[in-house]
């Protein structure tokens, strides 16, 4: 993405925040919508968004729900360490897995990343009705689906309660 974002040549494009500092920096691109501005974000966006969640098939969790309960539990231990730890600890773990962003970037990427997470693991309703303006709306072309239907809390809830924030 570095190499698209350097021709000068993208309209829009949404990136990590290591990529941005890299970009605007070096005049390649800017800064459209600041996320990271609670003020902003609560105007346009109205509160918690579910973005990055992980996805699986059922007929996964069916076959093997040890094996999802130990993956989600990982991610909910790694998440409690990210909360523990600085940007710079951060980036001294990750350093030989970040590729072609500098190391100042990537620590600004962490403390924003850290700025704006939700360390409580859990999709409620009401996220879940902010993120489906956006997923349901004409332009994507996916059909409504229930909360109910695609939304499991229950492995985020058992890893919660053996590992407690």
């Amino acid at each position: 993405m570095m190499g698209t974002l350097k021709t000068k040549q993208v309209d829009v494009l949404i990136n990590s925040p290591s990529i941005l500092k890299d970009s605007v920096e070096q005049g390649w691109g800017a800064l459209l919508f600041d996320g990271t501005d609670e003020a902003v974000w609560a105007k346009y966006i109205g509160g918690k968004v579910p973005v990055t969640s992980h996805f699986t098939l059922q007929a996964t969790i069916d076959k093997d729900p040890q094996k999802m309960q130990a993956f989600v539990t990982a991610l909910w231990r790694a998440t409690l360490w990210i909360k523990g730890h600085s940007p710079e600890e951060i980036y001294d773990m990750i350093e030989p897995y970040v590729g072609s962003t500098s190391r100042d970037a990537n620590i600004f990427d962490s403390g924003v990343m850290k700025k704006v997470t939700d360390y409580e693991g859990i999709i409620d309703a009401a996220s879940f009705a902010r993120g489906q303006k956006v997923w349901f709306r004409e332009m994507t072309g996916i059909k409504p689906l229930a909360m109910a239907d695609v939304v499991n809390t229950s492995f985020i809830e058992a890893a919660r309660k053996a590992y407690p924030a």
